[in-house]
């Protein structure tokens, strides 16, 4: 009866400030939320229960549509009190109550309202994407056409893209037929050409928007026209750094994409583009205005070259020795992008003759050169070639957090830590074995997670298994055991 009575005095109240014209009692509203609060669907839990009917609720819905759709809305409630009950109201009911309180068409009316409540109203979508009203709404009436018409076609404002953008998200996540189906099927298609011909930020708001519909597709095998993720610099009309810094971007993310999911077609697709962009690398970093472009292009060659994709992978080597990267007349240390691209490349695809033309004689374990260095270990044919440089005199003489960072970084792989053993005994000693009072953060971590990598390794520590194991057991309390030649980690008792 409690909630009865809460609901009855929510639409009395509404009602009452619509005749005074008097501004809304935010308590009130809240009170009556806080009693319809829980998890799961509690508001229509409520109605199944009948502790509320659907008149009641209903009395209030049309309290509420007459406080929003009321010419002076504003000055009733300037707080937005009336539009977060109804969300926190809607948020608590399944999609098949609400539609019985509310038409498609309301729902359509509220996409084209105001920001409060055509946010509010793809929020609620967003929350009810799978259930099975939800979809039905999507696919039956012009609900995704009307909000795709907003978010493409209007100053909808940040707001509402990102809301719109999140419900793309949570449709792709949930597998939903309105995302690889409805959304790349042939009359969305014709209307993202639509949007192409616009040219300006829009374009760049669709290319953001493809980018998250794509795994859809991509999952579902769903034949996507090349036309709807191929952009051309004239479609998106270019019209400064930051444009050109956006475009790039795009083929940034699809990369990322292609390397977390990836499709033959759409790769293949892309490659041209690809290639253009990268062609423009060695003319744009000697340009002081186009350095935020070039800057880019190393992104986009580092994260092609990390992909854990063969096709991606040989493609970027191509890439690579087609455009010269990494040829001596063409690559220049002190280039703030140059130095990036070796910082951040996958190492493993280097030219074989990198090393001895550009870096034999560069101190890689100067401060300058530290993060390359780093990052070359995690190729062993350039490990083998830098491994000579590698020893205990020069390491010594690192400074405390850069030699942990290397020692951390040596265990990574089976040969750093075998040159590890063989090769820096002392270094193994001092700074592994050694029970030295390591008090900073950072270094404690770097030294536990070597010290949990040499233990879980293949290689045969020989006399330093029994310091190494105590080392690990005093900074984390756990007990290493040996058992079937590996090193597996106990709690101690």
């Amino acid at each position: 009866m409690e909630q009865e009575t809460k609901t009855r005095e929510v639409a009395e109240h509404l009602e009452g400030c619509l005749e005074s014209r008097s501004r809304v009692n935010g308590q009130i509203l809240r009170d009556f939320v806080f009693g319809m609060s829980g998890g799961g669907n509690p508001v229509s839990e409520m109605l199944e229960e009948r502790k509320v009917t659907g008149e009641q609720l209903g009395r209030v819905v049309l309290a509420v549509n007459g406080v929003l759709n009321d010419g002076e809305y504003a000055e009733l409630d300037p707080e937005g009190e009336v539009v977060n009950m109804l969300r926190k109201v809607l948020m608590g009911m399944r999609m098949a109550d609400i539609l019985q309180l509310y038409s498609p068409e309301f729902v359509i009316n509220g996409l084209q309202g105001g920001p409060g409540v055509s946010c509010m109203v793809v929020d609620v979508l967003a929350a009810k994407a799978d259930e099975d009203a939800t979809v039905e709404l999507m696919r039956g009436t012009l609900v995704m056409t009307v909000l795709l018409k907003k978010l493409f076609c209007s100053d909808c404002g940040v707001e509402f893209e990102s809301r719109c953008e999140n419900l793309i998200k949570v449709l792709v996540a949930s597998r939903s037929p309105v995302a690889s189906g409805m959304l790349l099927g042939r009359e969305f298609c014709d209307f993202y050409r639509t949007v192409k011909t616009q040219r300006g930020s829009k374009v760049f708001t669709l290319m953001d928007y493809i980018l998250l519909l794509l795994p859809a597709g991509i999952r579902s095998r769903t034949p996507i026209p090349k036309d709807i993720y191929i952009f051309s610099k004239s479609e998106c009309g270019l019209t400064g750094a930051l444009d050109e810094y956006l475009y790039v971007q795009y083929y940034v993310k699809l990369a990322a994409l292609l390397a977390d999911t990836f499709d033959e077609s759409i790769f293949a697709n892309s490659q041209l583009v690809l290639r253009e962009l990268v062609s423009q690398y060695h003319i744009s970093k000697q340009d002081e205005d186009r350095s935020l472009y070039s800057h880019t292009i190393v992104e986009l060659v580092s994260t092609l070259s990390s992909a854990d994709v063969l096709p991606i992978q040989t493609f970027t080597r191509d890439l690579i020795d087609d455009y010269e990267l990494f040829k001596p007349d063409n690559f220049d240390l002190e280039s703030q992008a140059d130095f990036r691209l070796l910082r951040d490349i996958n190492p493993n695809l280097l030219p074989s003759e990198f090393y001895a033309n550009t870096l034999q004689y560069v101190p890689l374990l100067s401060k300058k050169y530290f993060d390359i260095t780093i990052n070359l270990i995690a190729s062993e044919e350039m490990f083998d070639k830098m491994a000579p440089v590698l020893t205990s005199k020069v390491i010594t003489r690192l400074p405390f957090d850069f030699l942990h960072a290397l020692i951390f970084r040596l265990t990574c792989f089976p040969y750093g830590i075998h040159h590890l053993i063989h090769q820096l005994p002392t270094i193994v000693s001092n700074h592994l074995v050694s029970s030295t009072n390591v008090t900073e953060t950072n270094i404690l971590k770097l030294k536990t997670d070597s010290l949990y990598n040499l233990l879980n390794s293949d290689e045969d520590l020989e006399m330093f298994y029994d310091g190494l194991r105590t080392a690990y057991a005093e900074i984390t309390g756990k007990i290493p055991k040996r058992s079937n030649n590996a090193q597996i980690l106990s709690e101690s008792t």
